[in-house]
């Protein structure tokens, strides 16, 4: 893995491809879904970031970037990914992923697939925010 490579107050680039297979999740009403992803350093919510909504439900891709700020040797990002329902009238929770500092914070990053959680749980929807 090698050596921590952050600075103090640095900013960490995340970048969100894809994701395959969304229904391996066993989400009841997948296919309602606009999904989309939600990246955050834990307790840090300045540095939330969202991707646009994808209309594939199942394979959805993304290929966007952000830079975090703030970011702080051995903070924790915490990957969720989300449906939003084609009506705009609610957001599901749909899986989580947490990475570790030790994960990405070296020579090279993160290049990867991350295992996302199932949970399926709706969450107020207060529309994306950047």
């Amino acid at each position: 893995s090698g050596p921590a490579v952050s600075k103090p107050g640095g900013r960490l680039q995340v970048t969100v491809l894809r994701a395959r297979r969304l229904q391996d999740l066993g989400i009841r009403s997948l296919g309602s879904f606009e999904p989309f992803v939600v990246c955050e350093l834990a307790d840090k919510p300045a540095s939330r970031f969202e991707t646009t909504r994808s209309t594939d439900a199942e394979d959805p891709d993304w290929d966007e970037s952000r830079e975090l700020p703030n970011y702080a040797r051995g903070d924790v990002l915490e990957v969720s990914v989300v449906g939003g329902s084609r009506m705009g009238s609610r957001t599901t929770l749909l899986g989580i992923a947490e990475l570790r500092g030790g994960e990405f914070d070296r020579e090279g990053g993160f290049e990867g697939t991350i295992r996302i959680e199932a949970v399926e749980e709706e969450v107020p929807n207060d529309g994306p925010q950047e």
